[in-house]
């Protein structure tokens, strides 16, 4: 899973390293919305800690440098990393970048105040594990935001074309056989990829010692590049915003205590 994913999200972002206009323009489709929904839940993160998950070129640690923030990103692609540096130097801001695993953080426990991983979790067998890990380093009362596919029959179709893994029972067994062992990997254009219900996410996330604030659709719009009609890109830009087809989901929560 962990190979996998790291091929191919480096392989992404060394094909950008040839083009950052391109990959400038991908970042700006989604960062008003990101930066809309962060207003909400974070208004004072001005002069505190954040740390994001899986961090790519970096553009929401960007935006919150410039308000004051102490921002760290860790992704395992270095390419991403040598691409989000150029864009912090381009941009006049200071931020902290590690390349490494973020089921293994190398950070002292208790001391991030905020942790975003926006399309991260999936990537990874051990998602418990990565959850646990990022409430370890979190201060008590910390907040965490991240976002996972969501089963939806979206998911169970569209989302297929790229490889995802839904993680249900025999489901699950299934998709693994046909997109990694017979297929070798080739449609999974970002690496390994589990989706998750709304159930599954909240347990974990209650079980690693967090206090679910919300758990719902991610207001973003989509891409859906591999649409090529206007008019049925528009239809399911439009079912993407009933829950049959909700393709992402944003759990919000709370650190409560110390272990």
């Amino acid at each position: 899973d962990v190979i996998l994913s790291e091929r191919k999200w480096s392989k992404k972002y060394k094909d950008a390293e040839k083009n950052i206009e391109k990959i400038i323009a991908e970042d700006a489709f989604y960062i008003n919305d990101t930066i809309s929904l962060f207003s909400k839940l974070w208004p004072n993160i001005t002069n505190r800690t954040y740390l994001e998950l899986g961090c790519g070129t970096f553009p929401l640690g960007r935006v919150f440098a410039k308000k004051g923030a102490t921002v760290i990103g860790i992704d395992f692609s270095m390419p991403a990393l040598r691409i989000a540096q150029s864009l912090a130097k381009r941009d006049g801001v200071r931020v902290f970048l590690v390349r490494g695993d973020i089921r293994h953080l190398p950070f002292a426990s208790n001391q991030i105040g905020y942790v975003y991983g926006g399309g991260v979790l999936e990537h990874f067998k051990d998602v418990g594990g990565a959850v646990r890990e990022l409430n370890r380093v979190m201060k008590v009362g910390g907040k965490a935001v991240n976002t996972v596919p969501y089963i939806s029959l979206g998911t169970l179709t569209y989302r297929q074309l790229w490889g995802n893994i839904p993680n249900i029972p025999v489901l699950k067994q299934l998709a693994e056989l046909i997109h990694i062992r017979i297929l070798g990997g080739r449609h999974m254009i970002f690496g390994y990829e589990l989706s998750f219900t709304a159930g599954q996410m909240r347990r974990l996330f209650q079980k690693a010692g967090f206090r679910i604030l919300s758990i719902g659709p991610l207001p973003h719009k989509i891409m859906l590049e591999r649409v090529k009609s206007v008019r049925l890109r528009i239809l399911f830009q439009r079912l993407a915003r009933t829950r049959l087809f909700w393709p992402m989901i944003l759990v919000h929560a709370q650190k409560e205590k110390n272990d």
